[in-house]
């Protein structure tokens, strides 16, 4: 029984640690890798990000990794 539960907690780490490696590669997406559609010509976000009530945990992790990788692009250096 031990033996069990030491193997769900090794899964729920792992799948947990390939989530978080997911945000942060995601995180260093630039906005040129997406469709022209979605990105206007000054290069700002022409979309809306949409999650349902009833939606699936994972669409709802692909909406918050597309954020954040929108999020990290939405600056511009200054010198």
């Amino acid at each position: 029984m031990n033996v069990k539960n030491n193997i769900k907690k090794i899964f729920a780490l792992g799948a947990s640690g390939a989530l978080v490696a997911t945000t942060l590669v995601g995180a260093f997406a630039d906005l040129s890798a997406y469709p022209s559609p979605f990105i206007g010509a000054d290069g700002t976000l022409d979309a809306t990000l949409v999650v349902g009530q009833n939606a699936d945990m994972i669409d709802m992790l692909g909406a918050v990794d597309i954020a954040a990788s929108l999020q990290a692009n939405a600056y511009t250096e200054v010198e």
